[in-house]
């Protein structure tokens, strides 16, 4: 029992001595750590006061806390002067007040501020040019405040004063030179009694002869052709006639294509004055001009000439073709004023005609077969009529739509319900349940279906099939018709549209011009392909097979969201 007492008192000795042990460590850690930030601090202090630039310290109220001797020597301020002031009071004037406040937000906001060059103020208002870059301070994610370096460009900005004045004076000397020769494109060159080179403008180096320091005292012959001034050449038998006749003070020219320069060339030998009275201290100019372009503009006003019979005939064409599309144009417009005035008048008349053949057909329900079959002829002619009036009227006045929501396989059911489709075609539908709604004229787009739903029929043989889709493609809605029928010929497809084209043996042609401006004021649009055949409808049966895309296809998109 005293042993086991014993144990304890050693333990709780040895504990108590780690203890102190302990708090002799941390004692000892926290006096180093108080050395090691005084020492850091003594060591930013030495850096912010050897640093040339001037580097302040602000709070989170942008208020100044450190200003090191370089801000004292750039702006004037001494430490004590401003302190706790609001820096951008200190340094700016009214015309750079609000740009200094911008670009204090930007750090205060944590954002990194990349160097910048402006204009700051000293105590004394004088203005000096700085480059000003500042930064966030933050401990952890808390922001206490940011640091601001701006670098005095005085001396900078007055080298580069002087620079550009310097770089002012040769290009102000440059252009007086380039004034002269050396802005010439043509090659000049300056020979004396000898026929040598005295000097040559640069044009030497753009075509690539010699450097312009290194002309002087060849031969032209020689700079021209280097290497080949004795083979026989035009250049040879000119220069022999030119100098002859310059040592005679007579100018002299050649024009000729230099196969070794590749392009058209016109020499021009012009000697000096006193050559022809026996002088022998005179120069000659030559002058060699690149006429390439010239040649060619030439060349192409030859072919031009030789073209504009043939282009008369084209432009006269066009003019043919302008005419006809403006009398067609008119006679469109005469149409559409004669649609919309007559087309009231006759339906009246046609209404009373249809209301009769009802009347009639209530009061001969036992008439014979013949006289039935007139009546539905009579009746079938005077739907024709109304929809050629409608076709009319439709066409005459301007496409406006009463938008409101709808479903679009709403519309493709009831314009099947409302036409007449025979026995002998097949109709299918793929119509997605899953559309969204569009905002769109349901009684105006339900005329379109009608009418692709009546071409396509009268398009296909016995036997021939119909297949109506629906579907959603990058934000339109797009309903497609597609026929097993002959097709349409490729030279039609790009007059289907226009009004009063058609190939029908009844009809106007305007259904679906007036179907492309219903779709067009729906900002839609309309697409056809077909497969011509080359067999009309009803001349012989055709197979249906599971391929679609024999035949036409008319394709209606329409965005879901319009207005």
């Amino acid at each position: 029992m005293r042993d086991e007492e014993k144990t304890k008192e050693q333990l709780a000795n040895e504990l108590a001595e780690l203890r102190q042990r302990v708090a002799e460590l941390e004692a000892a850690n926290t006096e180093h750590k108080q050395a090691e930030r005084e020492e850091r601090r003594l060591y930013l202090e030495g850096v912010l006061g050897a640093a040339p630039d001037a580097i302040v310290t602000l709070d989170a109220r942008h208020r100044i806390v450190e200003w090191n001797p370089g801000a004292e020597r750039l702006f004037g301020y001494s430490q004590e002067e401003v302190i706790g002031q609001d820096i951008d009071d200190v340094i700016t004037n009214p015309d750079t007040f609000g740009e200094a406040v911008g670009f204090t937000r930007i750090v205060m906001g944590k954002g990194e501020l990349p160097p910048v060059e402006t204009i700051r103020y000293r105590k004394d208002g004088s203005p000096v040019d700085v480059i000003v870059a500042g930064s966030p301070i933050l401990v952890g994610d808390r922001f206490i405040g940011a640091v601001a370096v701006y670098t005095d460009i005085t001396e900078r900005k007055r080298a580069e004063e002087a620079l550009r004045e310097s770089l002012k004076q040769i290009e102000r000397a440059k252009r007086e030179w380039e004034s002269t020769a050396d802005s010439l494109s043509e090659l000049i060159c300056l020979v004396d009694d000898q026929g040598r080179i005295i000097r040559a403008n640069r044009t030497v180096e753009t075509w690539n002869l010699a450097r312009v320091t290194e002309v002087k005292g060849r031969e032209f012959h020689e700079l021209l052709h280097p290497g080949g001034a004795d083979s026989p050449c035009y250049l040879d038998s000119f220069w022999k006639q030119a100098w002859g006749k310059a040592l005679q003070g007579q100018p002299a020219q050649c024009e000729a294509y230099d196969e070794h320069l590749q392009r058209y060339v016109l020499i021009q030998v012009q000697p000096s004055k006193g050559w022809g009275k026996g002088a022998t201290d005179g120069s000659t100019v030559i002058v060699v001009q690149d006429i390439t372009e010239r040649k060619r503009a030439e060349e192409a006003l030859k072919e031009y000439a030789e073209r504009l019979e043939e282009m008369v005939e084209e432009r006269t064409r066009e003019l043919r073709d302008a005419q006809e599309r403006l009398l067609r144009a008119e006679r469109l417009a005469a149409i559409g004023q004669l649609g919309a005035s007559v087309g009231h008048e006759l339906r009246n008349p046609l209404g009373i005609i249809k209301n009769s053949i009802y009347y009639i057909n209530m009061k001969l329900s036992e008439a014979d077969e013949k006289v039935k079959k007139h009546l539905g002829i009579i009746e079938n002619e005077v739907a024709r009529s109304d929809k050629i009036i409608n076709d009319l009227m439709n066409f005459a006045r301007d496409q406006k739509v009463a938008l409101r929501k709808t479903h679009i396989n709403t519309i493709v059911r009831d314009a099947l319900s409302r036409t007449r489709v025979p026995d002998s075609v097949v109709v299918i539908t793929h119509l997605d349940e899953d559309l969204p709604p569009l905002m769109a004229d349901p009684s105006q787009l339900e005329q379109v279906f009608i009418n692709m739903i009546s071409n396509a029929v009268q398009a296909v043989s016995e036997g021939g099939r119909l297949e109506i889709t629906t579907k959603a493609e990058e934000g339109f809605i797009v309903t497609e018709f597609k026929d097993t029928g002959c097709g349409i010929p490729e030279e039609n497809l790009e007059k289907i549209f226009e009004p009063l084209f058609t190939t029908k043996a009844k009809g106007i042609g305007l259904g679906l011009a007036v179907s492309k401006q219903i779709i067009e004021a729906h900002k839609g649009s309309i697409e056809v392909e077909s497969l011509w055949t080359g067999l009309r409808p009803h001349t012989e049966p055709v197979e249906v097979t599971g391929e679609m895309g024999k035949g036409t296809t008319f394709r209606v998109r329409l965005p879901i969201s319009v207005g």
